[in-house]
């Protein structure tokens, strides 16, 4: 945009006055849209962030009420939102969740192996240089035909 807005104070005669106005506007409206676009999202992760801590304190009042004898060996449930590393520049304000699944059942599979297909493809090969070496010997096998002084064999 700086570049756009320098090369119509600088020019001498600005050829594309008009591409170039649309195009800062344009630049204009996208900066604006993607700073509240940030504005929304970083409001957005702090309002899930309160939501968390205060989920967080209902589940431990809970498991406090209702097992105070084993409150120190008590395993808490891991957090499944990815945080958003306070060392970034700018918020990202995405808010990713991991599914949770409630048997093993409802997993996604895992990624299919590659060594069938690899197996597939070898006997293929295979296959086709078995047939190719049985056509060409029963051609190589045939006598040329009588009274022909020329003959091609492929």
């Amino acid at each position: 945009m700086e570049a756009f807005e320098r090369y119509l104070r600088e020019a001498e005669t600005v050829e594309r006055e008009t591409e170039v106005r649309q195009r800062i506007d344009a630049l204009r409206k996208t900066i604006a849209e993607k700073e509240a676009t940030e504005r929304k999202l970083e409001a957005a992760r702090l309002r899930f962030e309160d939501m968390d801590r205060a989920s967080s304190r209902r589940r431990a009042n809970k498991r406090d009420k209702a097992k105070p004898e084993a409150a120190e060996t008590d395993v808490r449930p891991v957090s499944t939102s990815l945080a958003v590393p306070e060392s970034a520049s700018r918020p990202t304000g995405v808010d990713l969740r991991l599914p949770e699944y409630e048997t093993t059942a409802d997993e996604p599979t895992a990624k299919k192996k590659k060594w069938p297909w690899i197996v597939a493809a070898a006997a293929v090969v295979v296959a086709g240089g078995v047939t190719a070496g049985v056509v060409l010997s029963q051609r190589a096998n045939q006598s040329p035909p009588t009274g022909s002084s020329f003959s091609v064999n492929w």
